[in-house]
């Protein structure tokens, strides 16, 4: 099967995740995870999240490239982890409706549930008009949050527990040259689009759950 239909599981399915956005380096992780031994149904980069967390748990982020925002159920731990990608790209909302926990990637999704809050949260209209954006984790909604760029987040029977997994500081390099900044950007861009094509003309597939 090379689809990426979602939900998609481990071996026995104890492990299911479903996924919003791309991992631009799937084909190397999976290739990298075959050697240890893990078996691939599908030829979908959203497989890779389930058996890297099967490899390196939740510290499998660290070795995504890509922009993502994901909700994977460990069913061994009775364990939720949920992750967003390391600049934000892709968004993920969620709230606590009782004893549910809710989650979408737009906030209209929630708002289908009549249990969902729908106050809305005047200091973060105040934050919108002041800086013409709301800040993680607050939305306009009290009781609606969003997971802030490059967090993680599990959510068991000891309760919620969210982290940073990803902080990186610019670093400016003074030394270097035009001529060699500009080619470094090329190259850049270059093998961006080279593992692009090169997936498309070996038949990898793409997740289905897109924006």
């Amino acid at each position: 099967m090379s689809g990426g239909a979602q939900p998609i599981a481990n071996e026995d399915g104890a492990i299911q995740v479903v996924f919003n956005g791309e991992i631009y380096n799937f084909v190397e992780l999976t290739e990298e995870l075959k050697s240890k031994g893990h078996k691939f149904a599908t030829r979908s980069d959203t497989e890779v999240i389930v058996h890297g967390y099967e490899e390196w748990g939740v510290d499998c982020v660290q070795r995504f490239n890509g922009i993502f925002a994901f909700v994977l159920w460990d069913a061994r731990r009775k364990q939720l982890f949920i992750a967003r990608d390391h600049l934000g790209v892709k968004p993920l909302y969620y709230t606590e409706a009782g004893d549910r926990l809710l989650f979408a990637s737009e906030i209209k999704a929630l708002l289908a549930d009549p249990a969902c809050p729908r106050q809305v949260d005047l200091e973060s209209l105040s934050k919108l008009f002041t800086l013409r954006y709301v800040p993680s984790p607050d939305t306009m909604f009290a009781g609606i949050r969003k997971l802030p760029p490059g967090h993680r987040m599990t959510v068991n029977a000891k309760g919620m527990h969210i982290e940073r997994y990803w902080n990186w500081t610019p670093q400016i390099n003074w030394d270097i040259d035009e001529e060699t900044a500009v080619e470094q950007y090329r190259e850049l861009l270059e093998d961006a689009v080279r593992f692009a094509d090169e997936k498309r003309r070996a038949g990898w597939a793409v997740s289905e759950f897109r924006d």
